[in-house]
């Protein structure tokens, strides 16, 4: 690090790591002709130092991996700055070293079905599969994402526009699993049999219907748990758990219930409508509410308590039963404005524009959808905490974690409030940093990366990713060469996970059958002649080969 000359001689720094790490160092340069050292003395032993020459401060040699800050004092003055050690490369486990071969299964968690379920697949039907597919020799289970949805509004259901991407989706707690379940049989007659047979029994997921079973039990089971748990190991682990929350997830929580206080008087959905002081998460009004409506804050926290043990409970399973990587979970690309982490961090969004993509084969028109885009000037100023939060939520009690959209590392396309998708503009990201921290939080978690790196992707992108030690995602039916034959997958990448379909194209049995064809045509989603030339290609039969080898998905060591 290089000094401004006329501070060089007046200038003092001191090293220190944040309370993740054990080690301390300082440093004082002094003017051109003379060495200082720096000395680092880890807390838990041993010793080791650096020098300083002239106007460049050399920080210790070996610091850890992580995240860390500089103190520079000067002329009266003193300035700090994060330090980040991050690796070059992702993680990867035993499972994807060079040469290794792993198959796993995809499930979209809602549509898993039990003899248990209540109309919805839970975490015990997640552990269920997980245990299974791992005897069967299974390395991995692909989960859609689990980010936190609209508490308030159970029809708002997508999980790529979440309210947070950070917390989860309650209606994926198993009721039955939840403490005094068992034991409380009032609070197991708010959900009477004949109602969960026909929520089960539901072709397609009833949401409303599960939430209304779901809310009115676990609103019963939390006010048992205070009343007879609150002073228990249970208590003091529900304590612990908000502790290491914080902040983050009592704003969460207050938006919660801020959210089903003003939607439940028949207010609007978004919080852009809610009165000014409301929307403003650090103002007196919103202290206030949350101190008159504690109770409420509390059982929203009390739920992603109960969601996240869940969760860890079917990662273990997976784990028990013998998946060598685990969990593969998904980090959608954004958030829904109208949800918590746009209410909680309005600096960070950008109004008026939404994240999308630019016009291709598959959608002549761009699309639109709809999740606010994030300042990259906010987010360098913040010192990249959101996304760092958002990466440890999405690796917590996962093998691998898919990103999707994955170039938004580098860049994302914006599309102005107002207009087509066509008259949107590509906005730079300093892809370089969040490469790195990607790869730190990966060390850090021990948890693989899968880039989605699908659809209009920059040059280059893929090598950098490639050396990155990122996962690319290869989808047969796009793996095609020039003439539309199908690439095999033994000429994919040798660092890949190949799939028969994502969550937004059609089925193997729906590509097969060409329905996917027919949809675009009766939605007119793109021209009929386009459509059959560049997509149809040859007959759908002539893939047999291609489809039956790349039907599961497949992750590879170099």
């Amino acid at each position: 690090m290089r000094f401004p000359l006329e501070t060089r001689t007046h200038t003092q720094a001191s090293y220190e790591s944040n309370k993740e790490h054990t080690a301390t160092a300082c440093g004082h340069p002094g003017p051109p002709d003379l060495n200082s050292a720096v000395q680092n003395r880890p807390q838990d032993g041993g010793e080791s130092a650096g020098k300083s020459e002239g106007a460049e401060l050399h920080l210790p040699p070996g610091l850890p991996l992580g995240y860390h800050r500089l103190a520079i004092t000067g002329v009266g003055e003193t300035a700090e700055i994060g330090l980040v050690v991050a690796p070059d490369a992702c993680h990867l486990g035993d499972a994807l070293q060079p040469g290794a071969r792993s198959w796993g299964l995809t499930a979209q968690l809602y549509g898993l079905r039990s003899a248990h379920d209540w109309g919805i697949g839970d975490f015990s039907d997640l552990a269920t599969l997980g245990r299974a597919a791992g005897k069967l020799g299974a390395g991995a289970v692909g989960i859609n994402p689990l980010h936190a949805l609209f508490a308030a509004e159970p029809r708002h259901f997508s999980p790529y526009s979440p309210s947070s991407r950070v917390w989860l989706d309650y209606l994926y707690i198993d009721v039955t699993a939840v403490p005094g379940f068992a034991e409380d049989a009032a609070a197991r007659a708010l959900a009477p049999a004949d109602a969960v047979l026909a929520a089960r029994g539901a072709q397609l997921v009833d949401y409303v219907a599960v939430a209304a079973l779901k809310r009115s039990v676990l609103e019963a089971l939390y006010r048992r748990f205070r009343k007879r748990d609150g002073g228990s190991a249970l208590g003091a682990a529900f304590g612990a758990f908000r502790k290491e929350g914080g902040d983050a997830l009592a704003a969460f929580a207050t938006f919660e219930a801020l959210h089903e206080h003003f939607t439940g008087a028949g207010g609007p959905f978004s919080w852009h409508a809610w009165p000014a002081e409301m929307r403003d998460p650090n103002s007196a009004a919103v202290a206030e509410f949350a101190r008159a409506h504690a109770g409420r804050v509390e059982f929203f926290e009390f739920l992603q308590w109960q969601a996240d043990l869940q969760l860890g409970a079917a990662a273990a399973a997976g784990r028990e039963g013998g998946l060598g990587i685990g969990l593969y979970r998904d980090l959608a690309v954004g958030v829904n404005p109208n949800g918590a982490e746009a209410w909680a961090d309005r600096e960070l969004v950008v109004p008026g524009a939404a994240i999308g993509a630019p016009p291709d084969l598959l959608a002549r028109a761009g699309q639109n959808w709809g999740l606010a885009p994030i300042n990259p000037l906010a987010l360098r100023r913040r010192g990249f905490a959101p996304l760092i939060a958002a990466l440890r939520a999405n690796m917590r009690h996962a093998g691998v974690l898919r990103i999707d959209h994955v170039m938004s590392l580098q860049r994302l396309y914006w599309v102005p409030s107002g207009l087509p998708a066509t008259l949107g503009a590509y906005v730079n990201y300093p892809f370089r940093d969040l490469l790195r921290l990607v790869a730190l939080e990966s060390h850090r978690q021990g948890c693989a990366v899968i880039g989605e790196d699908l659809g209009t992707v920059p040059d280059g992108f893929r090598e950098t990713m490639q050396r990155a030690n990122v996962l690319s995602y290869r989808v047969f039916v796009f793996e095609r060469r020039g003439d539309g034959g199908f690439i095999p997958p033994g000429d994919y990448p040798p660092l890949a996970a190949a799939s028969a379909a994502t969550h937004d194209l059609a089925t193997l049995k729906g590509f097969w059958l060409g329905q996917d064809i027919a949809w675009r045509r009766r939605l007119i989603a793109i021209e009929t002649s386009s459509l059959d030339n560049s997509v149809s290609g040859s007959p759908r039969g002539s893939a047999a080969s291609a489809a039956t080898t790349s039907a599961l998905s497949i992750c590879r060591g170099r």
